[in-house]
């Protein structure tokens, strides 16, 4: 006995990558002389949709933990699940 299968295709839809993160925070790092909600540096398109928003949070977080190893940026958060923020370190 065969069994048919159907074909489908799922669309690929875009993701905020830790490199991208990256490339954005440094596109922005004159701006951030003083606190920053990491939320307020996702890009407008990545904020259409709950999955878009999440991805270019979880872009820019990461991104900003790898620049935070190199010695660039400095993260905060007073309490936990409270707003992350970011800061150049100068």
């Amino acid at each position: 006995m065969k069994k048919d299968f159907q074909r489908i295709n799922i669309p690929k839809l875009p993701t905020f990558s830790s490199e991208d993160g990256i490339k954005r925070i440094r596109s922005l790092f004159e701006t951030l002389l003083d606190w920053k909600d990491i939320n307020n540096l996702v890009p407008d398109k990545f904020k259409k949709t709950k999955s878009l928003k999440k991805s270019g949070v979880a872009g820019i977080f990461s991104g900003s933990l790898e620049l935070v190893k190199e010695g660039n940026l400095i993260i905060k958060q007073n309490k936990l699940f409270d707003k992350v923020y970011i800061k150049q370190k100068i």
